[in-house]
């Protein structure tokens, strides 16, 4: 009887064993599912960048309330997505001096245009941001609709007598995450010798982003994942 017992006995571990070696086999088979699967997540996520060597120029006509149209010179800035999916519903604001902040347009052919776009991979799209009097006498920040001057809520006049304006640009998307330049408009057209005109001039030192940089005194802490993901992203 001792012996059967111990076999039994013996059998019996030995079932669990193998039902804790799958049971491990199982979960380390989930760990690393997720692991793959969230590092492809992250590998397919939209870049969005706004491109500050970008700043052409166009002459354009608005039409004033009476109907008469107005020689302006409009400030385009290029925004592309350098990731490896389509940035959707994108939009633009810009934040003026006092907390203003208004949408702005992208550069709409007409009035049936979607006022968010979606920014597809290394295909640039162009934002309207403001326009200038041919000899600086005003200057307009666009809403999203573009430039209307027959609509008084459509735009936003200022004056040279006002000077330089400091001012941040955000491109927000629902599945990307912002980016954020800041830029000045001048109260005059600055000297550029390939486009006249031209009052938007970018601040380099703003990142990208709206994450707190981190500095040395604060380094950010590498995880399990982050050691993972590297090594796959090598292969």
């Amino acid at each position: 009887m001792s012996d059967l017992a111990e076999d039994s006995a013996v059998a019996f571990y030995t079932v669990i064993i193998d039902w804790l070696k799958i049971l491990v086999i199982f979960g380390l088979g989930i760990f690393v599912g997720i692991i793959v699967r969230r590092w492809e997540i992250d590998r397919m996520q939209p870049v969005i960048r706004i491109l500050d060597n970008s700043v052409t120029t166009v002459l354009i006509a608005i039409k004033d309330k009476e109907g008469q149209e107005l020689p302006f010179l409009a400030n385009r800035i290029s925004v592309l997505n350098t990731g490896r999916s389509g940035a959707k519903d994108c939009k633009v604001y810009i934040e003026l001096p006092d907390k203003v902040i208004r949408r702005t347009g992208w550069m709409l052919p007409d009035d049936n245009t979607a006022l968010s776009v979606t920014l597809n991979v290394n295909i640039p799209e162009y934002v309207d941001l403001c326009a200038v009097a041919p000899r600086g006498e005003g200057r307009i920040v666009t809403n999203e609709r573009g430039y209307r001057l027959e609509n008084p809520d459509s735009y936003q006049k200022y004056g040279p007598e006002i000077g330089d304006i400091p001012a941040t640009i955000t491109v927000a998307s629902s599945n990307a995450k912002p980016a954020v330049r800041s830029i000045i408009l001048h109260a005059t057209p600055i000297v550029d010798n390939n486009y006249l005109g031209r009052i938007v001039e970018f601040v380099p030192a703003l990142p990208q982003t709206t994450e707190t940089p981190m500095t040395e005194t604060t380094p950010k802490k590498r995880t399990v994942y982050n050691w993972l993901t590297d090594w796959m992203d090598k292969k």
